[in-house]
């Protein structure tokens, strides 16, 4: 943990090229994952699209799709447009805080000037200390989310500032959106339970538990989101959080010289294990969450009479394996680390797991989240529309010539 890599047998420059290959897949898989979520596999007849206004939908992006809706009084609404939009917004996020986080550790590194402990002439940072600098020049290639499983997640990419504060704020529509499938999914669901009420009889289920069930499921989605706002809240403990100056787990020799200081360093071992644990677990708590919300989209469907394709069912399966395992071996891989979140002593032998071997799991369920969404089964719109209430209405909002929310097939 100190200032200085003295006695480290790491060597940042040997391993500079496998470092950049980790960031540069990562970032790959990242904009892969945009087309696939934005594709649009809706299928609306040309007869219903001239003869129902509601039925125009604007073709982009979901988030596009979203916000242009919102601005037409007459328009219709997929609530698993909202899913696809976080996504989006979730790639967006990883891409662009990676570009944020390489180009302060290229400013970073000039800043330092070679580590003389002085601004370079031209550092656009001079208002910062030079101790600000020390360990940014190294930040994708030595933190302690890099150290604790031997490669970059993307919350290595955001994890510090400047690019913790761009990735908060972008976080917050994903909450916003989060709500709005809610709630637009809920009552999309009642519609449909109400529709085939017949279906629902055949197997033996009860509209009003299944009803309940898609509430509860719909709102704990929501509530995982807000959750995982605090990985922005506890960030993992990083060089310049006041960490004592000696580890006695360096080589050579224990830096540490008296029983005050090694105490110390473990305490503050100790507390850096808690805010990791505690900043992973925030969003840890989402995956199987997710996985429940999607999943159910899919049963839905299935008992309201879709026919269901293989491909579609293997795509399920395919999601929920990637799900245990990435719920099972990223909270093992936390949580049973001991090591000391440095590149200090065999730093390497303090893996749970094989760096490979866990990073496999990690990249199989970024890859499961897109095709989980694009094999989605279509899913009834809800039709909104939006008009002034007459002064004489009464609160209930009935009106003889609008429908405030109906139900609309897809085809």
């Amino acid at each position: 943990f100190g200032s200085s890599h003295s006695g480290n047998s790491f060597d940042p420059k040997a391993e500079r090229t496998s470092d950049i290959l980790t960031v540069c897949s990562r970032s790959l898989l990242t904009f892969a994952i945009l087309p696939i979520m934005s594709f649009d596999q809706e299928s609306v007849s040309q007869d219903s699209e001239e003869n129902d206004k509601g039925s125009n939908k604007v073709k982009g992006p979901k988030f596009w799709v979203i916000l242009r809706g919102a601005l037409n009084s007459d328009h219709t609404v997929e609530p698993q447009h909202y899913l696809a939009a976080i996504a989006e917004l979730l790639a967006l996020t990883i891409a662009i805080s990676l570009v944020i986080t390489w180009t302060y550790e290229r400013i970073a590194t000039h800043c330092w000037n070679g580590g003389s402990g002085t601004l370079g002439m031209w550092c656009p940072f001079k208002f910062l200390a030079p101790s600000d600098f020390e360990m940014a020049r190294n930040r994708l290639s030595d933190n302690p989310i890099r150290n604790m499983v031997g490669y970059n997640n993307p919350c290595a990419f955001w994890d510090q500032p400047p690019a913790l504060y761009f990735a908060a704020s972008m976080f917050i529509p994903m909450v916003y959106f989060a709500f709005r499938y809610a709630i637009n999914d809920t009552i999309r669901a009642h519609l449909v339970v109400q529709a085939n009420a017949e279906d629902f009889d055949d197997h033996d289920i009860s509209m009003s538990s299944y009803s309940r069930a898609c509430l509860t499921i719909n709102w704990m989605y929501a509530a995982s989101q807000c959750i995982v706002m605090g990985i922005f809240i506890i960030t993992p403990h990083v060089y310049g959080d006041n960490w004592p100056s000696c580890n006695p787990r360096a080589l050579p020799p224990n830096t540490c010289h008296t029983p005050e200081e090694v105490n110390a360093f473990e305490n503050h071992v100790k507390l850096m294990h808690w805010k990791m644990r505690s900043h992973s677990a925030c969003f840890l708590q989402l995956v199987p969450v997710l996985c429940l919300t999607m999943a159910a989209n899919y049963i839905e469907a299935h008992l309201t009479g879709v026919a269901l394709k293989p491909i579609q069912w293997a795509v399920l399966a395919f999601y929920i394996i990637a799900t245990i395992l990435e719920t099972v071996f990223a909270t093992s891989a936390i949580f049973l680390y001991q090591g000391d979140y440095s590149q200090h002593g065999d730093w390497q032998e303090n893996f749970v797991f094989n760096k490979w071997f866990m990073q496999c799991i990690d990249y199989m369920w970024f890859l499961s989240l897109p095709l989980a969404s694009h094999f989605q089964p279509p899913s009834p719109d809800l039709r909104i529309v939006s008009t002034l209430a007459e002064d004489d209405e009464p609160p209930s909002g009935n009106h003889s010539d609008t429908e405030p929310i109906n139900i609309e097939a897809e085809g």
